[in-house]
């Protein structure tokens, strides 16, 4: 479970280094006094009664609306469907731990800031520096930044949409063999930051298909 909002500081202590090309990267969220938020994924579940149904294709109440097998699920089970964001995954979980430990390590203080993607508001992504966590479907400001990106989602990939000589067009994830066919093997993710963006602060996108 996610709570809703979590403020992390830590003890000062000496800045540590890091290696020049990660310093160049991570340099923005490190020596700005703006404060960064971590925008953490929280899939829809609809709750019907007791039983909690997760559609891995429905982010949103409006892809509900008229839909025949949603409606089916609500008779079936006799109940209405309440919209909950109750969890997110092994993978985000994962990233805000080592990016906790990274900020950590190079900040004295990173007062570092949690929130459910779906709580994330404009004037969040304003006024502070903003790191977006996991598939960009989560996320309606990461989907809707005033920029052209080079990589989009498409359906279980990642496409490139201006491929430079040695890059791949595609990305596909790559499912496991045998008894574990349903995990992925290889998941293709993206980078991408963006700097002196007017009106925003730093906004960096870690993003996967899955």
């Amino acid at each position: 479970l996610l709570a809703a909002g979590v403020y992390v500081g830590s003890r000062p202590h000496s800045r540590q280094s890091l290696p020049p090309e990660l310093e160049e990267f991570w340099g923005p969220f490190i020596t700005s006094p703006t404060p960064t938020v971590l925008a953490v994924p929280t899939p829809l579940f609809f709750l019907f009664g007791d039983i909690a149904v997760r559609h891995g294709n429905v982010n949103s109440l409006e892809q509900t609306q008229g839909s025949e097998q949603f409606q089916n699920l609500q008779r079936l089970l006799k109940a209405e469907a309440v919209p909950v964001h109750p969890y997110t995954t092994i993978g985000e979980s994962s990233a805000v731990a080592v990016l906790t430990r990274l900020l950590a390590r190079v900040k004295p203080d990173p007062g570092l800031t949690f929130r459910r993607s779906h709580q994330m508001l404009w004037e969040d992504v304003r006024s502070n520096n903003v790191i977006f966590l996991g598939p960009v479907r989560y996320s309606s400001q990461s989907k809707h930044l005033p920029v052209e990106f080079d990589f989009v989602n498409a359906e279980g990939a990642i496409r490139n949409l201006r491929p430079r000589p040695g890059e791949a067009e595609l990305y596909k994830v790559v499912n496991a063999d045998g008894p574990r066919r349903w995990e992925y093997a290889e998941a293709p993710c993206v980078l991408t930051r963006i700097s002196g963006l007017r009106g925003y602060g730093e906004i960096l996108l870690l993003t996967s298909q899955v």
